[in-house]
């Protein structure tokens, strides 16, 4: 019995070494990308175009009054992840997404290849994903960030259920 627990300590004490060797490594490499503190709001916002997979009708009136789900998540250089930070929003019969919220979330970033992920969903079902990085944000230091995304859809329609799927998302 005491053999296994030293035999256990020590893998573990060997799992720890290894893990910690690659965060070391992780960070050094971040440490090559370090760049000048960025202080900034994130909004988005956009327009939504749902197709029906089988007619290829635009069916996005279909969509009036639907709410969008957006998660934010900060993405580090090494791989860390904050979030998500959620945002919500209504389409409108034109599929235009109207913020349903009031202020924004603040984030800073030091590190070239840091990021923001922004998903969409309707419905549950994610409709789109797009990263904005240290280089779209860093013209809005200190102030807000907003982009504007063009998101096409397919409507899926079956006996196992009805979903949306993205196709494409674009920025503006």
């Amino acid at each position: 019995m005491i053999k296994r627990i030293g035999y256990l300590h020590c893998f573990l004490i060997l799992l720890f070494l290894v893990t910690s060797c690659n965060l070391f490594e992780d960070d050094e490499e971040c440490n090559k990308t370090d760049a000048p503190e960025i202080n900034f709001g994130l909004l988005v916002g956009g327009q939504v175009k749902i197709i029906n997979s089988s007619s290829g009708e635009d069916i996005t009136s279909d969509f009036d009054d639907k709410e969008v789900l957006v998660f934010f998540n900060k993405v580090y250089c090494n791989g860390k992840t904050n979030g998500p930070f959620e945002d919500y929003f209504v389409l409108d019969n034109l599929g235009v997404m109207w913020r349903n919220a009031v202020g924004t979330w603040e984030f800073r970033m030091d590190n070239t290849e840091d990021y923001m992920r922004i998903v969409f969903f309707i419905e549950g079902d994610e409709i789109g994903k797009y990263n904005i990085d240290y280089n779209m944000l860093k013209a809005d230091d200190n102030g807000k960030a907003y982009f504007e995304f063009d998101i096409l859809c397919e409507y899926f329609e079956s006996t196992s259920g009805n979903y949306l799927n993205g196709t494409t998302i674009t920025l503006r």
